[in-house]
């Protein structure tokens, strides 16, 4: 997605600023939010502004065996092993002069943050077979969706470690918490479903606007994709997408039952929204219960807002809505 990182939201600005900042050191950076948040994709920010000139390279650590860590990670060399007809670069090595991504570091086994810590301290791999160590010299950046202090506490990860892969820690806000980009980041996933099916871009009516902004997305852009992609299959033949295309109805009416003004607006137990990101969506939701009162009448709106025409078309285009779609 090209405007995943593209935000409107200040904590969010702040934090892609500091890592653009860190990206042409060798500082390694611990990249912390939710699930599909777009942890991965700050990463590879990194790497782009970082001038490095060997790969990207993301490993998944949630799917790297102990019994193939060493062979995938460090390589292998040929005859190590029945099969092994030819040397062969681990992820390690791939990584190097460039980006070693672990993604969802917190899987890693303990033999594997075991063998990890030994490359950062020594800097050296031996592929599974060889007599010889190799030089590698690569970036570093973790990410996770948990507290790895906590995982240390409950020592199911190594203090030593940690403190190598969190030299800067940036943490990726979840998508309740950045509602001034839904409608970036809609739009963007709509043009990516586009390239991907080969079809027109659906336009999403008032009611699906509303339930996507009444939905809390707990997981995140993630699952917005999914829905997104489940409403365009839904709407079939039709050139809207619905709000009942996107969530059936038992999601729709929990909905309209859960959720008071505070829960709208982003408040949790565990965190409060910026004043900011607050009061932009209440903006957002006053605008647009005007144009669907006003049945897409500018003047109208106007009338029921007590404002006037140069005040809403302002409005219209700071919040990104299209005043066109009622």
């Amino acid at each position: 997605m090209d405007n995943i990182l593209k935000t409107e939201n200040q904590e969010l600005r702040l934090t892609i600023d500091q890592v653009t900042a860190l990206s042409t050191t060798l500082t390694s950076i611990l990249v912390q939010g939710e699930t599909g948040t777009g942890k991965t994709e700050l990463a590879e920010r990194i790497h782009k502004f970082s001038g490095a000139t060997g790969q990207f390279v993301v490993v998944n650590c949630g799917e790297i065996q102990d019994s193939l860590f060493e062979a995938q990670m460090f390589g292998t060399k040929k005859g190590s092993f029945t099969g092994a007809v030819k040397d062969e670069k681990g992820l390690v090595t791939l990584s190097n002069d460039g980006t070693l991504c672990l993604d969802e570091i917190q899987n890693l086994t303990d033999k594997g943050q075991q063998a990890l810590l030994r490359v950062l301290d020594r800097k050296v791999v031996r592929p599974v077979g060889g007599k010889v160590e190799e030089s590698v010299s690569f970036r570093l950046i973790a990410t996770c969706n948990i507290d790895l202090q906590a995982r240390i506490l409950e020592g199911r990860f190594r203090q030593d470690l940690y403190f190598r892969v969190c030299e800067h820690i940036a943490t990726m806000p979840p998508l309740r918490e950045r509602t001034e980009d839904l409608g970036t980041i809609t739009i963007d996933i709509q043009k990516g479903i586009q390239k991907e099916r080969k079809i027109p871009i659906k336009e999403l009516t008032p009611d699906a606007w509303e339930a996507i902004y009444g939905y809390d997305w707990r997981g995140n852009i993630r699952e917005l994709k999914n829905v997104l992609m489940t409403g365009t299959i839904k709407a079939g033949k039709s050139s809207r997408i619905t709000s009942k295309n996107l969530f059936n109805k038992p999601i729709l009416e929990s909905m309209a039952k859960k959720y008071g003004i505070f829960e709208v607006l982003g408040f949790t137990k565990e965190a409060y929204p910026t004043m900011s990101t607050v009061m932009d969506k209440v903006k957002y939701l006053y605008i647009r219960r005007l144009m669907i009162e006003a049945n897409g009448n500018v003047s109208e709106a106007c009338r029921l807002g007590s404002m006037t025409r140069t005040s809403l078309y302002q409005y219209a285009r700071r919040l990104k809505i299209d005043l066109k779609d009622f």
